[in-house]
């Protein structure tokens, strides 16, 4: 990891990208996230002036500027999202994908929203990890053939792709606030941009439970256009508005809560409750082996702060037959 000219987070994404060949979306996709977003608003596309964190609804400027152009923009943020609609970081990499399809012209981020200047520092870092991962890590990390254009990934290597996301931000994942209380008769927003979340870090840092600070969708991300607002989201970071105060999440990917437990196994972002009662516990043999199926509740967190994720079966190996 050392050996990268990234942050450890980044260098921890590349070393799991050699899973089910993920190593070239990977490395386009930690140039993304380490140059900045290449994504223009529209409103910074047409140089009207307004906050970054409040970009405007789209009614105002709707009334001073072609409504083609913003069907042009609005077609260009849904070829991106084709690999999977709401995913940020799969967004990320389709657009760097299709800028070097078209050949990584200036014209062709001028005609998708995208910033010239930013694409051209993301292709050189691609460049730069490529060949670092080639000529100072063999037999470590596996060779990878760099080609500028990238084949679409596959069904398993998009969801691959962001689990490994998700491991490598597992201190960054935020919660539906309203799942931490489900006998609250506060209804969840139908607008997902509107849909509260409470970050991780809101539960390391509070006192009570009612210092917990609300996060919202950030406007520009793809995951605002969902029509139904995850359970879990894992985010690169937090943004506080200076227009308004409020917190807003940059997202990377939506998450499962099993997958959670899942990527953080082992870790101390773990815990486990004693055995619930229901489903009762079974005793069965097995190739000569009694083991004991029982249902365990994890807990994401440390030192009791956190929230509980959905229970999962654990089966044990007790005595031989």
């Amino acid at each position: 990891m050392a050996a990268f000219p990234l942050v450890p987070r980044y260098s921890k994404m590349i070393i799991l990208g050699q899973q089910f060949g993920n190593m070239p979306y990977i490395i386009a996709i930690v140039a993304g996230l380490s140059v900045g977003d290449p994504f223009l608003s529209y409103e910074e596309s047409q140089g009207i002036s307004t906050s970054h964190d409040e970009p405007g609804d789209g009614t105002a400027v709707d009334s001073e500027v072609s409504r083609s152009t913003r069907r042009k923009f609005e077609e260009a943020r849904d070829q991106f999202n084709s690999l999977d609609p709401g995913c940020d970081v799969l967004r990320l990499l389709c657009a760097i994908g299709a800028y070097e399809s078209a050949g990584a012209t200036d014209e062709f981020c001028e005609e998708r929203f995208l910033r010239v200047k930013v694409m051209k520092e993301i292709r050189k870092l691609r460049i730069q990890i490529s060949s670092i991962v080639n000529n100072q890590l063999s037999g470590i990390v596996a060779p990878v053939d760099f080609t500028a254009r990238l084949p679409p990934p596959s069904p398993l290597q998009r969801r691959t792709i962001k689990q490994i996301v998700a491991a490598t931000y597992l201190d960054h994942i935020a919660i539906r606030s309203d799942l931490l209380d489900p006998s609250s008769s506060n209804r969840t927003p139908n607008i997902t941009q509107r849909v509260a979340y409470i970050p991780f870090s809101s539960f390391l840092n509070s006192g009570s439970a009612n210092d917990k600070r609300n996060a919202t969708i950030h406007a520009n991300s793809a995951m605002a256009k969902l029509s139904a607002a995850p359970d879990y989201v894992v985010y690169s970071d937090l943004r506080e508005s200076q227009h308004n105060g409020r917190l807003r999440i940059l997202p990377l990917t939506d998450v499962a809560g099993r997958d959670i437990e899942a990527l953080a196994k082992g870790t101390s972002l773990i815990s486990y409750s004693k055995p619930l009662n229901y489903p009762p516990p079974r005793t069965f043999s097995e190739n000569g082996v009694i083991k004991k199926e029982v249902y365990v509740v994890p807990r994401f967190g440390i030192q009791g702060r956190g929230w509980e994720l959905p229970s999962i079966k654990r089966v044990e190996n007790l005595i031989k037959s």
